[in-house]
């Protein structure tokens, strides 16, 4: 028998399988949630989260799992933007690092640790 990771590769590389691989499609926060933790909860504990997906997607028979919940606004957060954490979903981006087409005027912003200057 043919398991997930077999089926996935021949999808890949366009070689007929007997079925079609399956994942939650822009489900990375889903899990999360499903877990009944929020993304915030789990900022910097990656074997925690990883464990809540593989679960979750196990439960739900996925051949692929597909994770990156939050990564744009946590990404705008790392280089001192303001995002929101409203217990649903992927956090919220509340005000752009960059305002005009430009980067005329924005100075770059260095990350230590967790403190930007």
């Amino acid at each position: 028998m043919v398991n997930s990771k077999e089926i996935t590769l021949k999808a890949l590389n366009r070689v007929r399988t007997e079925t079609v691989p399956v994942g939650i499609f822009l489900g990375g926060v889903w899990p999360i949630l499903h877990s009944g933790l929020t993304l915030e909860e789990l900022i910097g504990d990656s074997e925690k989260t990883a464990k809540i997906n593989f679960e979750v997607n196990q439960k739900l028979g996925a051949d692929i799992i597909i994770t990156g919940a939050g990564a744009t606004a946590m990404m705008i957060r790392s280089l001192g933007g303001e995002v929101r954490f409203d217990g649903k979903g992927a956090p919220q981006i509340i005000s752009p690092l960059i305002t005009k087409e430009t980067n005329e005027g924005v100075s770059p912003r260095i990350v230590e640790g967790n403190k930007v200057r």
